[in-house]
């Protein structure tokens, strides 16, 4: 008889033949998948950073009797980054890519400002999308963010059921002889959105990769409303496993976890269910798990996983990052506890004086004592310095203060915090020269351009799942704010009046071509826009000073690409008027040699051989100082 091979974990462990069921294997999963989570949080404090940005610094000394000083760097810091990373609504911009052999240009184009319009609109329109993001941000700061991009609409019935579909809805993947009928559902108040995810609701199980999509699984949990569960047609649900569910479901969890199965329980008592929302990326399929049970109410096939992850500081060998506030830790309770000292010796302070025995009867004494504001007490001695003397106070010492001076220092450079972000311009300038302040400042700014650019990929990645959504799932005409070119100047120039209407569209007028999705990072926030306005005062600037270079588009990119400026479609026009300059340059010196006698010969000749002939250094050097000069 055949030896039946045994199953093995990880370890080596053999597996108990009651968890080999599907529902079993999941729990499972689970459990270890919140033990590995529960790891990395305590390794880096995650529950801590958060408590440090809402200001409670001190832990188990917190007491309600007495507050601890605490001077909340945490929050300063996070308040200072977070409305430079995304302050409005970002404006998406598409470009095709020629992924096909069959590839149209002028299709591709129309198509990609189809789906721009498309994308803009609906983040517009949706007026969660801002706040979404900006809590995905703010989780970052202490975990990670994430997001879902999802599809949602109300089913209802089809009075057209079963009826076969006319030839104008032809099914070209249709098999031959088969007649196409109309669905018994159809949807209505379809939608699209953005739904952030907690991350410590957030598992990763399996095989754990810094990319998400090489995972072996992922997932989350939620409380839903169990009469939502209940109502939902598309779930294989029990209502007694809904009420045999747990918060938690392992013994070895720490007090955070131990937190969370009382509130979990509140919410049992409340109604809810915590359900269990799982990608397998083994098997491309859906699942959701009621937890504490072995029961799968759901399964389907999915083609991509709709999680968008953000992290600004990622490991080399795991999903979890590096909590971009973790090494903010060590400063900050420096700060408090400077700061906290200093607290407590001013308060220990009490006034005492020293007073000579010669120098006042009892009776006058009684009167610096006891007596009211006012009193008038007579000495015995003329040199009043050596009658009486306030006794002095321990002093703190300069290092006190210099300690404080250092921590905030210290805070700022792990943090990236310059003196100007903090309006210390003044204080900073007593320290440093201008020059050292500003590489300071600028050296901050590359930290920060570094972290607008994670939050750009980031948003970009989350407008292109939109738009595959939006291609694949939505079955009705939609209405998208769109720009007509309404002076198309022989598609030389572009339209310089825009005039902004609605369009009823399709998303089957999407096509399916490939695209990029694009943000400029400048229009984030209103630091970059004004970074960006003074990039384009001194791109026009040059170009006035220097003439010779706007005589050819490659010298206009080049000069756009030295000072910084990157807006496309300002220098594609800047261009086209350089190359309709240098034309009619040329068209009006034929004509000022044509008018001469003998000029269409002699002096085109002339001309035609002076081009042919390159000048020498000195010619360049002498034509660059006359630019300067003008």
């Amino acid at each position: 008889m055949p030896k039946v091979p045994r199953l093995v974990d990880s370890k080596g462990k053999e597996i108990p033949a009651d968890l080999l069921t599907r529902g079993n294997l999941w729990a499972d999963r689970i459990s270890r998948a919140n033990r590995h989570y529960g790891n990395w949080s305590r390794k880096y404090k995650t529950e801590t950073l958060e408590s440090y940005y809402y200001g409670h610094q001190w832990g188990a000394l917190e007491d309600d009797d007495y507050q601890a000083y605490t001077h909340n760097e945490f929050f300063v810091a996070i308040d200072i980054k977070q409305p430079n990373l995304l302050f409005k609504r970002p404006s998406f911009s598409i470009k095709p890519l020629p992924s096909r052999q069959d590839f149209n240009p002028e299709r591709s184009f129309q198509r990609a400002q189809l789906r721009e319009d498309t994308v803009n609109t609906l983040f517009a329109g949706n007026k969660s999308f801002s706040k979404e993001t900006e809590l995905g941000i703010l989780d970052a700061f202490f975990r990670f963010g994430m997001v879902e991009v999802g599809y949602s609409a109300n089913w209802v019935d089809n009075p057209e059921a079963n009826k076969p579909i006319t030839a104008d809805h032809f099914d070209p993947e249709a098999e031959e002889g088969e007649v196409i009928r109309e669905p018994e559902k159809i949807p209505v108040d379809e939608q699209l959105y953005v739904k952030r995810i907690p991350a410590k609701t957030f598992r990763v199980g399996g095989t754990d990769n810094p990319h998400l999509n090489r995972c072996s699984w992922v997932g989350y949990y939620a409380w839903e409303k169990v009469s939502d569960l209940l109502a939902n047609p598309k779930l294989k649900i029990k209502e007694q496993s809904l009420g045999n569910s747990n918060a938690v479901t392992d013994d070895n969890y720490d007090d955070y976890f131990q937190e969370e199965e009382l509130y979990g329980n509140e919410l049992r008592l409340n109604g809810m269910c915590k359900i269990w929302h799982i990608w397998d990326l083994i098997d491309k399929r859906k699942i959701i798990v009621v937890d504490g049970t072995t029961e799968i109410i759901f399964e389907a096939r999915f083609k991509r996983l709709p999680l968008i992850p953000l992290m600004f500081r990622p490991r080399l060998e795991s999903f979890y990052p590096l909590p971009l506030t973790y090494n903010w830790l060590s400063a900050q309770d420096e700060i408090n506890e400077n700061r906290e000292s200093a607290r407590a010796h001013r308060r220990a302070f009490q006034r005492k004086f020293i007073a000579n025995k010669s120098a006042f009867t009892n009776e006058e004494l009684q009167k610096l004592r006891l007596g009211v504001d006012g009193t008038i007490a007579f000495t015995e001695m003329t040199d009043i310095t050596r009658a009486i003397v306030p006794m002095p106070n321990a002093d703190l010492g300069a290092s006190h203060v210099q300690s404080i001076n250092l921590s905030m220092a210290d805070f700022d450079n792990i943090a990236g915090i310059s003196a100007e972000q903090r309006g210390n311009t003044g204080a900073q300038s007593n320290r440093t020269t201008a020059t050292q302040a500003k590489l300071a400042d600028a050296r901050s700014g590359i930290r920060e351009t570094r972290d607008q650019a994670i939050i750009a990929e980031w948003l970009c990645a989350i407008g292109r799942e939109v738009l595959l959504q939006a291609k694949e799932k939505l079955s009705s005409d939609f209405w998208i704010r769109v720009n007509l070119d309404t002076n198309d100047d022989l598609g030389l120039i572009e339209a310089q009046n825009l005039e902004e209407s609605w369009q009823l569209i399709n998303s089957d007028e999407f096509g399916d071509d490939d695209f990029d999705v694009r943000i400029d990072i400048n229009t984030l926030s209103p630091l970059g826009n004004n970074n960006a306005k003074n990039s384009l005062v001194e791109f026009l600037a040059l170009l006035d000073q220097y003439k010779v270079m706007s005589l050819d588009p490659t010298l206009v990119r080049e000069l756009a690409y030295r000072v910084g400026y990157e807006n496309e479609k300002v220098i594609a026009k800047l261009q086209k008027l350089t190359t309709l300059a240098a034309l009619g340059l040329e068209k009006q010196l034929e004509a000022q040699l044509g008018e001469q006698p003998g000029g269409n010969q002699n002096n085109i000749a002339q001309r035609d051989a002076a081009n042919a002939t390159p000048n020498d250094i000195g010619q360049i050097q002498q034509q660059v100082n006359n630019q300067s000069v003008q």
